[in-house]
């Protein structure tokens, strides 16, 4: 049985609230205060720890692992690990504001990522998604996200979204009927 799991928050939560925070807006009321709990690299050294320690298991990271700052991290660990897959839930805004690497990565690692929300069930926030994930449009904002960043379209293809949407999940759950 696959498990998804969600593990830690976006990394601008566990930085300083100052000027050099790009999510100072959010992280203010967000902000994770790791006096009496594990900080953002050694929650991501653990769960790397289960994943190698669980080949046989496959994980869903839910919303990019929360690594949506660092592409080439997350993608090191996708080649690293063949049972790590990673859902895109709740992190479009945080991928949002960098449109061309992040399409990059959905491109190479299409067959990786699947789809998946946790934001309700209202159809503007699905509105939303869709124009990200599908438009070339530029500097937009969603209010329903709440967030201070403009974002901007991926323009992914058909065949990459078709898989993000819907094949790799078939995959997943065809394999383990």
């Amino acid at each position: 049985m696959p498990i998804s799991i969600h593990i830690a928050e976006p990394i601008w939560m566990y930085l300083p609230m100052d000027d050099k925070n790009d999510g100072l807006p959010n992280g203010v009321a967000w902000h994770v205060d790791t006096t009496n709990c594990l900080g953002y690299n050694q929650l991501m050294v653990t769960f790397e720890n289960a994943v190698r320690e669980n080949p046989g298991t496959l994980f869903i990271a839910c919303h990019y692992l929360n690594m949506s700052h660092d592409w080439p991290r997350l993608g090191a660990l996708l080649d690293k690990y063949p049972n790590l897959y990673v859902d895109i839930s709740a992190r479009v805004a945080e991928s949002a504001h960098t449109p061309r690497a992040t399409r990059e990565f959905l491109i190479k690692y299409q067959d990786r990522v699947l789809f998946g929300t946790d934001n309700g069930f209202e159809p503007e926030m699905y509105h939303g998604i869709f124009r990200v994930l599908e438009t070339n449009d530029e500097h937009f904002y969603v209010p329903e996200y709440n967030y201070h960043w403009a974002l901007s379209g991926f323009n992914l293809p058909d065949e990459v979204l078709k898989k993000i949407y819907h094949d790799n999940a078939l995959r997943i759950l065809n394999e383990y009927k």
